[in-house]
């Protein structure tokens, strides 16, 4: 069978990518990407695919498919930053971060896939950003793409983490649209327990200190630093091994305690609890020091997601 062509987007570290990978039936042709430690990723995951280190606002559709080698691209993938639709963050109509959502529906059009995939944080299509989220999907129906969106949760598709997020699919073809089917949730919801193992290396990454230390004794597994300082601080939880993870952000530290607390011991996550929570193999290279290599899990995409959405695709266009 012949596989189907690829470009990402806003790549990251490579979340949709090994998504796209494990699926099995995709030809990547090139990632794009602006941040150097998730580029230095992409090229030593990926090796053998052209990695452009580019401003998506100065690109063009003629030149992403120059550089992929190609005429013509089945699918088109891409997660705009999400920061200012985020509703840990400002939610600012004007924040220019919105505005990289303007440019990647540009290069849809300029490219004009098959198929095209777009992911964003729940805050996309709250509050007084829905209006943005309706001016969005209008000016992605145009060319004839006929949209479809939902919000999906990565603990019902294999991940051990809860992750809201929305995902984008339009159908360039009306055929094609007919065929479209969500990926069925999973009934089986993976604890931490089933997944983080007892002991794992705590070399190379930050311990909380003393002070904060004592206060993470007080804390109780599922719960937030707010439960014992009483101020309404709910950015700062410890996991419960008997449930998903919470959702691993892109901030680790949050006034000086970590955002996300092993469920057990004193001290924050390791990289490599982490990739198993997102559903990175434990093999996946990651650039930079923890805070960049946390930055680049807290960002990506969860490849096992994206995998399903990538065997539905596959069912749609071949």
């Amino acid at each position: 069978m012949k596989k189907l062509t690829l470009i990402s987007l806003f790549a990251g570290c490579g979340g949709s990518s090994h998504g796209y990978k494990l699926s099995g039936n995709y030809d990547e042709r090139l990632l794009v990407e602006w941040w150097k430690p998730a580029v230095n990723s992409l090229k030593m995951n990926y090796p053998s695919i052209p990695v452009l280190n580019i401003d998506i606002s100065k690109v063009t559709g003629e030149e992403l498919l120059k550089n992929a080698g190609i005429s013509a691209l089945d699918v088109l993938d891409g997660s705009p930053p999400c920061q200012g639709f985020s509703m840990t963050g400002k939610r600012e109509m004007l924040d220019p971060r919105n505005d990289l959502v303007n440019h990647y529906i540009r290069l849809v059009h300029e490219v004009r896939p098959r198929v095209f995939v777009m992911e964003n944080v729940k805050g996309m299509i709250q509050g007084i950003m829905k209006g943005l989220f309706n001016g969005y999907l209008e000016s992605m129906k145009k060319n004839g793409y006929t949209v479809f969106a939902k919000l999906m949760n990565a603990q019902f598709y294999g991940i051990p983490q809860s992750r809201e997020r929305v995902i984008i699919i339009i159908g360039f073809k009306s055929k094609n649209a007919d065929r479209w089917k969500w990926p069925e949730p999973s009934k089986t919801i993976i604890p931490l327990k089933d997944v983080l193992p007892s002991a794992i290396s705590t070399v190379n990454h930050p311990m909380l200190s003393d002070s904060y230390g004592k206060l993470y004794d007080y804390i109780k597994p599922g719960k937030s630093a707010a439960s014992v300082l009483n101020t309404g601080f709910n950015g700062c939880v410890r996991l419960d091994r008997n449930r998903p993870a919470y959702t691993i952000k892109k901030i680790q530290t949050l006034r000086g305690f970590a955002t996300t607390c092993h469920p057990d011991q004193k001290r924050a996550l390791t990289i490599e609890e982490c990739k198993i929570i997102c559903s990175f193999p434990p093999d996946y290279k990651l650039d930079g020091d923890y805070t960049a290599q946390w930055g680049q899990l807290g960002n990506s995409v969860p490849p096992l997601m994206m995998k399903a959405i990538a065997d539905q695709l596959t069912k749609a266009l071949i």
